[in-house]
């Protein structure tokens, strides 16, 4: 049976974000200002400021609940979008106020919620982890009334706190589709018996299960199924900074939780926030998509150490797997 070759690792400069000159070129591309304002389309109210004399600077203020906020800047040299420094400040104190707290007032956490829908106007990936922040309002009515502080919305923020302490403010455009042509490939797969592996071109690794776990890990296939992949990911962060990465799952409800980037499972969920993490950190815009296991032989080699097979079915990978990272 002939197996497909995964793609080349594309080579390309890292993008360089600009904090100034910001700047909205009269002549831009139809295509550069859907994909800049499709990332902030989700504002009720999008308004470029009025400028004296020529100029090619604008910026757009987003009104968000019911309030004028310094607005997000687009840059068509950078191809960037530019978070102001100072909402990303603001946001970061409401989190430590609520991640100090067991229970915080329904005004408090609505303030909390808005400061993070501005953000994740430039970061899409990040929307995802606002969901069990909205859920925390249901039932709760009056301003002054109390809503509890789950472990997961706790996990959720400090997933924030790690990502906005490093984050500039400046983030180059989202695309507006990933398609399987202009994007890098990861193929993984894993054996609830041996471990996992993940092919990214040539690149390939792998991790054998910890002796220690529990029984009840190894029967959580989606578990299993996402841990190369974000092994992947953050062993090969460098070189995906900026792209577009298509994820081959083998496993149908892997494929809805990485999209959805969300799970009822906790140990899943520790995971997809490690996934999240890194893509908003190095600008990785992804997609899962599901490949049939024959199709997948490749990675299902690595995953139950199949050496012979696994050189058979790719002569052309490295000749030595890359070294786990001492933190996973």
């Amino acid at each position: 049976m002939q197996s497909s070759v995964p793609a080349g690792i594309e080579s390309a400069a890292p993008v360089v974000l600009q904090s100034s000159s910001l700047v909205l070129m009269p002549n831009t591309a139809p295509a550069v200002m859907q994909s800049a304002t499709q990332s902030v389309q989700s504002a009720p109210l999008i308004e470029s400021q009025p400028a004296s004399g020529p100029s090619t600077s604008t910026t757009f203020t987003v009104k968000d609940s019911g309030t004028n906020v310094s607005g997000l800047r687009i840059d068509t040299i950078s191809m960037s979008i530019f978070v102001p420094k100072e909402k990303v400040k603001e946001l970061i104190g409401k989190i430590y106020a609520v991640l100090e707290s067991k229970k915080v007032t329904l005004k408090e956490m609505q303030s909390l919620a808005g400061a993070l829908a501005f953000v994740v106007k430039a970061l899409p990936a990040g929307r995802a982890f606002c969901t069990r922040i909205y859920g925390s309002f249901a039932g709760v009515k009056k301003p002054f009334h109390f809503v509890r502080i789950t472990a997961e919305i706790r996990s959720d923020l400090l997933m924030w706190v790690q990502f906005l302490s490093q984050f500039n403010g400046s983030t180059p455009f989202p695309g507006l589709t990933l398609h399987e042509a202009d994007a890098l490939h990861f193929y993984s797969d894993s054996s609830g018996s041996f471990g996992c592996g993940v092919v990214f071109g040539k690149h390939w690794c792998c991790l054998h299960w910890p002796a220690c776990w529990e029984e009840e890990i190894y029967r959580d296939i989606s578990l299993l199924e996402l841990i190369p992949i974000v092994l992947g990911i953050i062993i090969w962060a460098e070189n995906l900074r900026d792209k577009k990465l298509l994820l081959h799952i083998d496993n149908s409800a892997l494929v809805y939780i990485i999209n959805r980037k969300s799970s009822e499972i906790k140990r899943v969920m520790t995971f997809v926030r490690m996934l999240v993490l890194h893509t908003l950190k190095f600008n990785i815009q992804i997609k899962a998509q599901h490949i049939p296991g024959v199709k997948n032989e490749i990675a299902d080699a690595i995953s139950r150490f199949q050496w012979s097979r696994f050189r058979q079915l790719a002569p052309w990978a490295d000749p030595y797997p890359f070294m786990v990272p001492m933190e996973f």
